[in-house]
């Protein structure tokens, strides 16, 4: 059985600034900033510091990875990262999910709130896009 914290932290420590080529995408739900994988999904109507609020009091949540830019966080195989001041995306959160499929397989569902540019928020989730692809490209070798 894999290890959902491990698999997360491996995420976790992969550069969302990679460049690898794939056609995955993540789709904006609406004019809101919002993005949905299937059914997962942000109340992006709360706005950022609600969600961070909200995000910070769930049990178990622990801060994994800080930067200049971002600060990640996770807890039970989800894994939120949140934008600081000085990130092109800010004010944005994003919401990662390790999820197996009926054959055991590791998959990555993502949900986002960008409360900034629409550029800027599409630009950060398709690099999130991008790192999730690479990982899971990594899990086949």
């Amino acid at each position: 059985m894999l290890n959902i914290a491990l698999i997360t932290s491996a995420l976790l420590a992969i550069s969302p600034e990679t460049k690898i080529d794939t056609t995955a995408t993540v789709e904006p739900v609406n004019s809101a900033h919002a993005y949905s994988d299937s059914d997962l999904a942000l109340d992006c109507t709360k706005g950022f510091s609600n969600l961070k609020l909200r995000m910070l009091a769930i049990d178990n949540i622990e801060k994994v990875t800080e930067t200049d830019t971002q600060i990640a966080y996770m807890s039970d195989g989800i894994s939120y990262t949140l934008t600081k001041n000085d990130h092109y995306a800010h004010p944005m959160i994003v919401r990662r999910d390790v999820v197996f499929d009926d054959d055991n397989k590791v998959d990555i569902k993502m949900a986002g709130c960008g409360y900034g540019s629409r550029e800027d928020s599409d630009r950060l989730m398709q690099s999130f896009t991008n790192l999730n692809a690479r990982y899971l490209l990594q899990q086949k070798v």
